[in-house]
């Protein structure tokens, strides 16, 4: 079925009326681009090429432009201060009016 084909792609795109899944998306029309360095002088921040399902909870960013910055524990991370943790989630999600009883880690 469609749901065990996409089991754990839930967002969807809509396109000419036609709902896709990420995952459906990416098989129909492929990457925008597949140049690496076309990407870099384009603006792609090289950090965002290297993003996968693996490493997407450590990647954190920029406290100050709210750009993806690093990912948690790299060596080579900018001085920058980094937020993106679950507790900064936390954190902003209460500050901007969610109720904190219904927030619950493992979901962020």
């Amino acid at each position: 079925s469609e749901r065990n084909e996409d089991r754990g792609d839930t967002f969807r795109f809509s396109i000419d009326g036609t709902r896709l899944s990420l995952r459906q998306f990416d098989a129909r029309y492929g990457p925008m681009e597949t140049d690496y360095q076309r990407c870099l002088e384009r603006g792609v921040q090289s950090v965002i090429l290297k993003l996968n399902s693996s490493n997407a909870a450590r990647l954190r960013f920029d406290q100050e432009t709210g750009l993806p910055c690093a990912f948690f524990g790299a060596s080579n991370a900018p001085a920058c201060k980094m937020v993106g943790s679950v507790q900064d989630l936390r954190s902003e999600l209460i500050s901007q009016g969610c109720d904190e009883s219904l927030l619950v880690d493992k979901w962020a």
